[in-house]
């Protein structure tokens, strides 16, 4: 990169993080850069384009930190706490950068087809890297897609970074490392799952949903139910007479479960209901109106809110939230260090991230499963 161009970016980036990209003009970048408009189309098609520069030329330095960092780190905890590390430290040295990111290329539905958001997914793929290593090895769980635990760690980092770098919110960039490993180790490690916590019955039901499922009731056998189960084929019989009693059985089983969550729904009074229901009441939100929902999300994602009383407003209703957790650790539903305030962040993060999937990027997803499973996820990452 030639020092003019280099100038320029630098330029760039100090003008629109100041005055955000629509204010922004060339000749104010020109002039911080002591070069003439000309100049500066001559190395960019326009203010859109040196914009998403500034994010391509960037972030392969923190990709260079990152690959650097992780050299000779072989454990997995050990591998996610060095890119948090690496992450949080980078954009508190470079604050302007990540207002440009976070706050005027995200929102941008043009920046997913540039040159700058193909560097973002290289970056993004580090941290796809360490999560399959940890299923290779047996630490994490291999039945959640670790893309949704990817958009988790993701949403948080972009939150507790916006608390770095516009709303001062986070003061010291570090402190909450150990938190974070934490509530990604609780969502995802497989020494947090009891196996004790399942019945028999109920994990011969839920194999017998999978195996029928793929194979149909008719070519479905019970000793094929027994290993998906992981017990004896005599095992199954002890509980249930035939494979159409089997059958009979799952309905009647998820009909019980449904009331028996209707109940709670209906009189909440466990902090872990109430959350459970908060966060499914926000996804909700999104998914009946995607309009209103898509300017929410570009809202969100925007330098000039978090300097307006709108903001104080979004405090108090997301707020909600920390309250929540805060009572849930009292009643000893959640761990008595779970960090509310990053909570928060995380599930902010994931609404993000997924508005981005389905508004912006328009992928298709059975997205009444992807919420189930990421509020799952979310209320698992506190519980005791």
């Amino acid at each position: 990169m030639s020092p003019k161009r280099i100038k320029i970016i630098q330029s760039a980036e100090k003008v629109f993080s100041k005055k955000g990209a629509t204010a922004a003009t060339i000749s104010e970048i020109a002039k911080k850069a002591g070069v003439s408009d000309a100049i500066i189309y001559q190395h960019f098609k326009g203010k859109e384009d040196l914009l998403h520069s500034i994010p391509y030329e960037r972030l392969q330095e923190l990709i260079n930190r990152a690959e650097e960092a992780l050299q000779g780190i072989n454990h997995i905890e050990s591998c996610l706490r060095k890119l948090f590390w690496c992450h949080l430290s980078f954009f508190a040295q470079h604050k302007e950068l990540a207002k440009i990111l976070i706050l005027q290329c995200r929102p941008s539905d043009h920046f997913y087809t540039t040159p700058a958001y193909e560097v973002l997914q290289k970056y993004e793929s580090i941290i796809a890297g360490i999560l399959q290593n940890g299923v290779r090895e047996g630490i994490f769980r291999e039945d959640i897609p670790m893309s949704f635990v990817q958009d988790a760690i993701i949403g948080m980092l972009d939150f507790e970074t916006l608390g770095i770098a516009v709303t001062g919110e986070t003061a010291d960039p570090m402190a909450n490392i150990d938190d974070m490993i934490a509530m990604i180790h609780a969502m995802i490690s497989k020494s947090t799952v009891s196996v004790q916590q399942i019945s028999t019955e109920d994990k011969i039901l839920i194999a017998a949903e999978k195996v029928f499922d793929a194979k149909g009731f008719l070519k479905a056998t019970m000793s094929e139910i027994a290993s998906a189960a992981g017990v004896a084929e005599g095992t199954v019989y002890d509980y249930f007479a035939n494979k159409d009693q089997l059958m009979i059985s799952i309905p009647k089983k998820r009909i019980e479960r449904y009331y028996t969550k209707v109940e709670e729904l209906f009189h909440a009074t466990r902090p872990a209901t109430k959350l459970e229901r908060y966060i499914q009441f926000i996804f909700s939100f999104f998914l009946k109106d995607y309009e209103i929902s898509k300017v929410f999300y570009q809202i969100l994602l925007s330098q000039q809110f978090y300097a307006s009383d709108g903001y104080k407003s979004f405090q108090h209703h997301f707020g909600v939230i920390e309250d929540i957790v805060t009572e849930g650790v009292k009643t000893g539903d959640f761990r008595p260090n779970a960090n509310a305030r990053l909570f928060r962040n995380m599930f902010m993060g994931i609404c993000t991230r997924f508005a981005i999937s389905w508004f912006i990027l328009e992928q298709p997803a059975d997205k009444i499963k992807q919420v189930n499973m990421m509020t799952e996820l979310l209320i698992s990452s506190i519980s005791t």
